[in-house]
């Protein structure tokens, strides 16, 4: 019954036409293969079964989609509720009730329901994001301005790139410290020593 009501009152209003429960085919058609690190460093391609475990943990990582359906998630949260057509499909207070703190996670962090919630200066930020083997997803949404970003990785050491997009987001928007493009080469080098660490131990 939560799957068809996800359907009914979510992915098919929004049109979110690539994203379903499926664990054994979840997307037909092109779509990313879970990637991490082999037994001798290298880049190699993860067995999907893996990712079977996650169902006894469902809701939490229990759907598959696509960046384009996970964009047109996040623009539904930028309007409060609202489709693109303007028509108002969950309530507004509904939606801003999501966003209120339940648990705190740090000095300027919390959770809400379904949301992390970030009051760094002075600025609201929502956020979440998801991870399975093989696989790592964000989303960041800036709602005083609209402003969000969409980003998914099918490599077990994604995370950290997709963390990086973010802040470059915050530099562009606010005219932060740059520091995305110096931790990008900090995050190569750091995953190339993994991989040689590895090769090593294996031929050791």
């Amino acid at each position: 019954m939560p799957v068809k009501a996800m359907q009914e009152y979510l992915f098919k209003p929004l049109a979110m036409f690539d994203t379903n429960f499926n664990m054994v085919s979840p997307i037909p058609g092109d779509r990313a293969a879970p990637h991490g690190i082999g037994k001798d460093g290298d880049v190699v391609l993860a067995p999907m079964a893996l990712n079977y475990s996650s169902q006894a943990f469902r809701p939490a990582g229990g759907a598959w989609t696509s960046v384009h359906d996970l964009a047109l998630f996040l623009q539904f949260e930028a309007r409060a509720g609202k489709l693109e057509d303007g028509k108002q499909w969950i309530s507004e207070v509904n939606v801003l009730a999501r966003r209120q703190p339940q648990i705190v996670t740090g000095l300027d962090s919390a959770y809400g329901m379904g949301l992390g919630i970030n009051q760094k200066l002075g600025i609201q930020s929502l956020n979440h994001s998801g991870s399975l083997f093989g696989y790592n997803s964000t989303i960041y949404l800036i709602p005083e301005s609209g402003i969000g970003l969409v980003a998914m990785s099918n490599a077990e050491q994604g995370m950290g790139l997709l963390n990086l997009a973010v802040r470059r987001l915050l530099e562009l928007t606010y005219e932060a410290k740059p520091q995305a493009l110096a931790s990008l080469s900090q995050l190569r080098e750091q995953v190339d020593n993994d991989s040689r660490e590895k090769r090593a131990s294996v031929l050791n």
